[in-house]
């Protein structure tokens, strides 16, 4: 018979907390065992947690992490538990502590993010490398925590980074704090892209955090800076949010010049990125508007000119996104509205689209449009096919979804590069040429029939044919003396005195402002010969019209001559037949 023994309920108790006590020692981490073999006992008891973010187990998560699968960090490596835990039974399994005192919930790191734990082995003296993805390496420590020199924040010579003071323990607008790795090939490609470029001029070429105007103006009613809602981040989420444009952080530049870090787009609603939803943005109004004051019939009255221009734009879902920032800073109306008002353009400063306004331009609400020629919204080059770039991932058009056109050619299927293209690099992007398509959703409409199919060779000849024109439009430009520098500068000739004459007869000061502008719009918008090609020719057709002898008067052809074969192709020929037209 065996031997019955009695065993008093203190002694029980003694056994489990002993054996408690035994599974809470077992996450510290030893140097003789895998981080996985350290974290089973925190598995045994957490494994079925669900990420409220991804939806994940998150033990699964971590499983797939390079944390796990290069032995890199376990359990207890963040969330560094104190010895003894769980200290605490009721915490796991309910009911009321046997000595009536409640346990401690904080006796491990509940957000390592936000405890500072990520820097224990990611910070700018070590646990990064160098990383080589698509030909390119970067240094992604150095990317991270770029800290230079105290000359270089004083010179403003130094470039952007990820890391920045307002993103310090926030990993996670970025990274899966379980699941590190297997998001990793799409950040390598950000990190590739224009939008996680440390050292291009969107984010690096100036502190852009301070160049913002304060509440109570907004965008709708601002003539200040607003450069910090699409330069950095986190201006770009405050006006997604509260339509606000203030400047943001202390005075030290120090504080790092931000990228278009990833919770920019992504966020499930809640605040969350790393579940790589896209953020929701409702229909985008865009503002232009514009104050300028010129001396007055006295000097005592000077004339003030305010235009406000609110332009919405069809609701395009997931890519209003998108929208929220590429229709320009000004578009080709203004001019004609502050000539309406009177304003002098012998004495005006150059009112500038700025950069990447495919948006508006898509839409065709971003150029000078000449008086007495026609731009009609849905045509394409006569003898074509009908345009419908704006209809893109639209009410599923062609089963395109309802992504919308930015984020349906620029994105689908996760491409971070943000290219539909593949295309070789040079300094130049108009001599970028294009290597391959790799959107898989030019061909639902661009499929071979009807003369609309679309090759690697036929968007390289279009993008050559189209800067050859662009190239004829900014000689005759400079044989005006106007010599297109930056931003919203022309300097007279090689000097550095701005161009505010803009009346050079015989073209009026609107008109040769307006084709200038137009310059300026279609050679900042490197995907101008795709986006809206037709709407894009005839904004350069007619500004070469106007340029080469200040009249509209169908020269444009004459001019350019059919030496210049490229430009010639372009603009003088339908592009389908190839017979001559007199206008695109």
């Amino acid at each position: 018979m065996p031997l019955a023994v009695s065993l008093s309920p203190a002694f029980v108790l003694s056994l489990l907390l002993f054996a408690l006590v035994g599974c809470g020692e077992k996450t510290v981490v030893g140097n003789r065992i895998s981080k996985l073999e350290a974290s089973l006992s925190c598995i045994d008891c957490h494994g079925a947690r669900v990420s409220p973010v991804t939806g994940m187990p998150v033990a699964d998560e971590w499983k797939k992490s390079a944390h796990n699968t290069a032995n890199g960090a376990g359990c207890a490596d963040c969330h560094e538990p104190e010895a003894g835990h769980p200290n605490s039974c009721n915490l796991c399994h309910g009911g009321a502590p046997s000595s009536g005192t409640p346990g401690s919930a904080s006796d491990v790191s509940k957000n390592p993010d936000r405890d500072g734990k990520c820097g224990k082995c990611h910070s700018s003296a070590g646990g990064y490398r160098n990383s080589v993805y698509g030909n390119m390496t970067n240094n992604t420590r150095n990317n991270h925590f770029s800290t230079p020199l105290l000359a270089a924040y004083t010179s403003g010579t130094y470039k952007a980074r990820y890391v920045t003071r307002n993103y310090e323990k926030s990993c996670r607008s970025c990274h899966n704090p379980h699941d590190t790795s297997s998001q990793i090939e799409k950040h390598r490609q950000w990190a590739r892209s224009g939008k996680g470029n440390v050292t291009a001029n969107p984010w690096a070429s100036r502190t852009f955090r301070k160049l913002g105007t304060e509440l109570p103006d907004t965008p709708a009613t601002s003539f200040g800076s607003e450069c910090v809602r699409c330069h950095t981040t986190t201006g770009f989420i405050t006006y997604l949010k509260d339509k606000t444009i203030a400047p943001y952080g202390g005075p030290s530049e120090t504080e790092g010049r931000e990228v278009l870090g990833c919770n920019a787009c992504h966020d499930d609603g809640a605040g969350n990125a790393y579940g790589y939803k896209v953020r929701g943005v409702g229909q985008i109004t865009a503002f232009y508007n514009l104050s300028t004051t010129q001396a007055g019939a006295l000097p005592s009255q000077p004339s003030r000119y305010r235009i406000r221009i609110p332009q919405t734009f069809l609701d395009i879902k997931t890519s209003n996104v998108c929208l929220a920032c590429h229709v320009g800073r000004e578009i080709g109306k203004m001019i004609q509205a502050i000539a309406a008002q009177g304003a002098d353009f012998s004495n005006l400063g150059f009112i500038s689209s700025h950069y990447l306004t495919g948006g508006a331009s898509i839409f065709q609400v971003s150029g000078y449009e000449f008086s007495g020629r026609t731009y009609p919204l849905g045509q394409s080059t006569p003898g074509s096919f009908p345009y419908l770039h704006d209809s893109i991932g639209v009410n599923n058009l062609k089963g395109t979804g309802s992504s919308g056109p930015c984020v349906t050619c620029h994105l689908k299927p996760g491409r971070h590069t943000f290219l539909p293209v593949g295309r070789a690099e040079d300094p130049n992007p108009w001599l970028r040429q294009v290597t391959a398509i790799s959107s898989p959703e030019c061909v639902k409409c661009h499929d071979g029939t009807a003369a609309n199919a679309v090759t690697v060779v036929s968007l390289n000849t279009a993008k050559s044919d189209f800067y050859a024109a662009l190239t004829v439009l900014k000689t005759m430009l400079e044989a005006k003396g106007l010599y297109y520098r930056s931003g919203s500068i022309f300097n007279a000739a090689t000097g550095s005195t701005r161009v505010t004459n803009w009346v050079n007869s015989p073209s009026s000061g609107p008109d040769l402002m307006g084709a200038a502008f137009n310059y300026v719009l279609l050679n900042f918008d490197f995907g101008a010969y795709v986006h809206n090609v037709f709407y894009a020719k005839r904004l350069l057709y007619d500004s070469i019209d106007l340029i080469d002898d200040g009249k509209l008067n169908f020269s444009t052809c004459t001019s350019i001559g059919t030496g210049n074969t490229a430009a010639f192709e372009c603009l003088c020929t339908n592009g389908v037949t190839n017979s001559f037209t007199e206008r695109p």
